[in-house]
């Protein structure tokens, strides 16, 4: 009896003493949400302070955080036009982030610093690459058909690498690049594997797992911190908790998630203004589900162009607020095609004259109650599509078949393009404001092409034979939408992606053959507004959001009903402040 008992005595698996509290005395990175924008920044903070570092960047929905070695560089992923990319920023500088993959059209997701500071991993549309900081270098890592190759981390030495691919831990020997799976006790939803030491700790679902058991529950996301310690949020709480012991604290005051911790306590650096205007971002993350928009839209409808019946609406998304701003002008009739000045505060657009009875430029300053300015009220032109420079200082429009552009400081109006067989329409700057898109030519021979300013030269972009192309509209630096007939014997408008280097168009997923799609609008992150006499419409033409890849396309009643009506909505412009 006593002999028993001694043994069961003996093989009772030892408990590891809890360690306490550690203190924090290093610096924290998290994102939390940001109360005057509404939107999740990053912030950074210590015993000194507490800083939020993003709220002016230009790019999107920032997360992945990690710490650089060193502590003083804070990596992280963020969407900027249509992809993820990743970033880094000085935490003592303050300078804007500087973004790794710029010249890579594709989702780079995931990053993690090598353990020397050297190398960034990520994963690039499914498959693992690595980034040597100092020369830009990179290399892929991976070659698997399957590119489902995802969340890279060194392991602690930066021998290795474990990374999920088809819902497997995989191990990748730097040295030889030979990859093996990880037999787990339990495979279910797996993700985010992060070294502690030589233990090797991933999500599954949103549970912390080490070898098959759970360990702590998490909101789909934990990193390391130090020893055998790590971070995590869960509802209301950020914990630090220990690996070995299981102990856990809560830590922080305030709801926090995705928290990286470095054991420096950092000078924190007031960050450099990124350009955004608070509260301007719309918070897309889905190219299929419909997206929440904050900003305001302008717009016109008419029963048909010739029954100069034209009025002219601004729709607020975040108040939900449709209003006809032409209701009470005097000055103009039939206003069509507005366009925002960059900082919101005005539209132009074009109209007739009251005074001059014929087509003219207008510019409208938003909520006033003062009539509209006509811009160009001597002669008898037809001025047309106008649209702001992205400066805000110019209009450029078209005046009986020539380019033109007025600079608003002085009214003074010059016109670009000489005499020219062909005419020229429908203008729209570049972002530098150097060149301006237009289109040319007649039915069928028209094109879209580029006139530069300084040099008063035009280069020839896209001219597909036997079609119509018209309406160019800048998306970015490097591309453009436009308008285009599905060819000589179907003449729907579909919409179509150019670029300023003339490479290969493409057709934006939505289009059908059986009907129209025109007057693109840039929004976010691949999405634009538009028209089209799809079937579902209400009247001739409707406006809808639809996304350029995915093909997903809503109808803009799904924001308010008004917006459609049974008679031609056309002109949409957008506008995120």
């Amino acid at each position: 009896m006593f002999m028993l008992l001694s043994c069961c005595s003996c093989n009772k698996t030892a408990v590891p003493s809890p360690e306490g509290k550690p203190e924090l005395n290093g610096s924290f990175a998290y994102l939390a949400g940001n109360p005057e924008s509404g939107l999740t920044d990053i912030y950074i903070s210590n015993s000194e302070k507490e800083q939020n570092i993003s709220s002016t960047w230009k790019m999107n929905n920032a997360s992945y955080i990690s710490f650089s070695p060193d502590g003083k560089q804070l990596l992280f992923e963020a969407r900027e036009g249509l992809y993820w990319r990743l970033y880094i920023y000085d935490v003592e500088s303050g300078s804007i982030p500087n973004c790794l993959t710029s010249s890579i059209d594709e989702d780079c997701r995931h990053p993690r610093f090598s353990p020397d500071g050297k190398n960034v991993v990520f994963s690039k549309a499914g498959q693992i690459v690595i980034l040597e900081l100092a020369s830009s270098k990179l290399s892929a890592l991976t070659f698997d058909s399957s590119a489902d190759n995802d969340y890279p981390v060194f392991s602690s030495d930066g021998s290795s690498l474990a990374y999920v691919s088809l819902n497997k831990l995989h191990l990748l020997d730097l040295a030889s690049l030979s990859s093996s799976s990880i037999k787990l006790r339990q495979e279910s939803k797996l993700s985010l594997p992060v070294y502690v030491g030589e233990s090797l700790l991933y999500l599954d679902g949103q549970n912390i797992m080490l070898d098959g058991n759970k360990l702590f529950e998490s909101d789909a996301f934990f990193s390391y911190a130090f020893g055998n310690w790590i971070l995590f949020s869960k509802g209301n709480q950020a914990y630090i908790a220990n690996v070995k012991t299981k102990e856990k604290y809560e830590i922080l005051q305030d709801v926090k998630a995705q928290i990286a911790y470095t054991d420096k306590s950092l000078n924190i650096a007031d960050p450099e203004d990124g350009g955004r205007v608070q509260g301007s971002s719309d918070n897309i993350v889905s190219d299929t589900e419909l997206p929440p928009l904050k900003g305001k839209m302008v717009y016109h409808n008419y029963t048909s162009y010739d029954s100069m019946d034209s009025r002219m609406y601004i729709y607020d998304f975040a108040l939900d607020e449709l209003t006809e701003i032409s209701r009470n002008w005097t000055v103009v009739s039939h206003p069509m095609n507005g366009h925002f000045s960059p900082d919101g505060k005005y539209i132009t657009f074009m109209g007739i004259g009251s005074a001059s009875d014929s087509w003219d430029i207008f510019l409208y300053e938003l909520g006033s109650t003062a009539q509209p300015i006509n811009l160009t009220p001597e002669g008898s032109y037809r001025d047309e599509d106008p649209k702001f420079s992205y400066s805000g200082e110019k209009i450029c429009f078209k005046r009986n078949d020539h380019l033109c552009e007025i600079t608003l400081s002085d009214k003074k109006l010059k016109v670009l393009s000489p005499a020219n067989e062909d005419p020229y329409s429908m203008p729209y700057y570049t972002v530098d404001d150097s060149k301006i898109l237009f289109g040319g030519g007649k039915d069928p021979n028209s094109y879209i092409a580029l006139w530069d300013i300084a040099s008063s030269s035009v280069t020839k972009l896209y001219d597909k034979a036997g079609t119509v192309e018209y309406y160019p509209v800048t998306i970015d630096e490097n591309s453009f939408y436009y308008s285009r007939h599905v060819s000589s014997t179907n003449t729907h408008d579909q919409l179509i992606k150019g670029y300023f280097d003339a490479s290969a168009p493409k057709q934006l997923a939505f289009n059908t053959s059986n009907a129209d799609y025109s007057d693109a609008c840039p929004v976010s992150e691949g999405w634009l507004i538009l028209v089209s006499t799809r079937s579902d419409s209400l009247g001739g033409y409707d406006m809808y959001i639809a996304h350029e890849s995915s093909g997903a396309i809503y109808s803009l009643s799904k924001y308010n009903k008004a917006l459609n009506t049974s008679k031609n909505e056309l002109g949409p412009d957008y506008i995120s402040l």
